[in-house]
């Protein structure tokens, strides 16, 4: 796998990448996408295989060359471009969910996977209802969202967790490795930086520790000289639907946190478990009464904070796949539509009773005002009897994959098919 001139990565100090963007087909037999973005990268790290003379041992160095890249050097081969989403296709199969993983190609042209993780978090989570900032310091892109205030630390060099004050705001040319370790995570409120990317694995790696970071590009300088060593407030997301980043000066974590929405899928309302009242009424009006309130709690199971809306409402289940909580997300939605389909049942058979009211004692001399309604839940009573089925069906697709207490799902299972089934109707 090593060998002298072996790529390993590429210099943050650039203002776009050498980066390929594989759009996947909207069908499991459409062709993906591939296109090709030429960077200006001047500078890479290289890893040079070496031999120690005292005992012969093997190892390697990265040393950093400046050079500029010939894009075709770059581009990867078609067959690579293949494996890749193929990789990226079982690897979501194995966790059933959207996965970030690194990978190498050697100089014979082969494919290495070094490591890969869940995604747990996606941009778009964090929204405000106030507009963005009118005057920040500096005004950069969106790496990840969030809102922090701290004391302005500037960085040229690794360092300890404990020479970092808590909360700090860390301002830096670049990311490096040692910011993303957890002690430094830990302590950290967010980070500035001149340059660096908004999809590569620092960018992840803040989003799911959800820590707010920018790149300020050329306002860095500028918004490094005013803010040094004063309080500051960091705040990116969504601004009355529009994304930005903004850096502004003082302690406004307050304001911008009252006016923030960042949606959470593991805060969310309880399993309905309360019993419904029977339908033991007696009088037409005391019936109809009993209906409307059988109605509207039906129609609860459905609002935007239950549990039904936030694992399998437009776009939700992704982010039910990344939730750490997701197999006790999914159980409690279990017990939920367990719920509903006996409520729904009981609504059947109160409607029956309350027209049963109207037919009284006798039973073969329906009034004409009655009859439709009564062939009407004979139909009602079949399809109920479909949908039961069908809900059996899908809880099994949509839950049972998901219900092991491990990283790994209880069973393996196609995760674009995985989201289907969550939404079909």
């Amino acid at each position: 796998m090593g060998g002298k001139g072996l790529f390993l990565r590429l210099m943050q100090q650039a203002r776009t990448w050498f980066h390929h963007r594989i759009r996947r087909g909207d069908g499991d037999n459409s062709k993906p996408d591939w296109q090709f973005t030429v960077g200006d990268v001047t500078t890479q790290f290289v890893l040079e295989k070496i031999t120690s003379e005292e005992t012969g041992e093997a190892g390697y160095i990265e040393r950093r060359t400046t050079v500029i890249p010939d894009a075709k050097d770059i581009m990867l081969t078609e067959k690579i471009l293949q494996k890749l989403q193929q990789y990226t296709e079982q690897l979501e199969d194995m966790f059933c969910c959207p996965v970030d993983f690194e990978f190498g190609v050697d100089g014979q042209g082969e494919l290495f996977v070094f490591q890969c993780r869940p995604v747990t978090r996606l941009p778009g989570s964090t929204q405000f209802s106030a507009p963005a900032p009118s005057r920040p310091l500096a005004e950069g892109t969106m790496v990840s969202e969030g809102c922090c205030s701290g004391v302005v630390l500037v960085v040229s060099e690794p360092v300890s967790a404990e020479q970092i004050p808590p909360g700090a705001i860390v301002f830096a040319e670049h990311a490096s490795d040692w910011m993303l370790a957890p002690d430094i995570l830990q302590r950290v409120g967010g980070f500035v930086f001149r340059l660096g990317g908004t999809n590569d694995h620092v960018a992840i790696t803040l989003r799911q520790a959800g820590i707010p970071c920018l790149v300020a590009d050329t306002q860095y300088c500028d918004a490094l000289t005013q803010a040094s060593e004063q309080q500051v407030t960091l705040v990116a997301g969504s601004f009355v639907g529009s994304p930005g980043a903004y850096l502004l000066v003082g302690d406004r974590s307050a304001y911008w946190q009252a006016n923030s929405t960042a949606s959470g899928l593991d805060i969310i309302s309880s399993p309905i478990t309360s019993l419904a009242e029977p339908p033991d009424f007696t009088r037409v009006d005391d019936g109809f009464g009993w209906l409307n309130r059988q109605n509207n709690r039906l129609l609860d199971y459905f609002h935007a904070d239950r549990l039904i809306s936030h694992c399998l409402g437009p776009g939700r289940s992704k982010a039910v796949s990344m939730s750490a909580n997701r197999s006790t997300l999914l159980q409690q939605l279990d017990m939920e539509i367990q719920q509903l389909q006996k409520d729904l049942e009981l609504f059947v058979s109160g409607y029956q009773h309350f027209l049963g009211l109207a037919v009284g004692f006798e039973p073969d001399a329906i009034p004409s005002e009655v009859q439709p309604f009564t062939e009407e839940l004979q139909h009602l009573e079949k399809r109920w009897g479909y949908l039961k089925d069908a809900i059996a069906n899908q809880q099994s697709k949509v839950v049972l994959p998901l219900a092991g207490e491990g990283e790994l799902p209880a069973r393996r299972t196609n995760f674009r098919q995985w989201l289907r089934d969550c939404h079909a109707e």
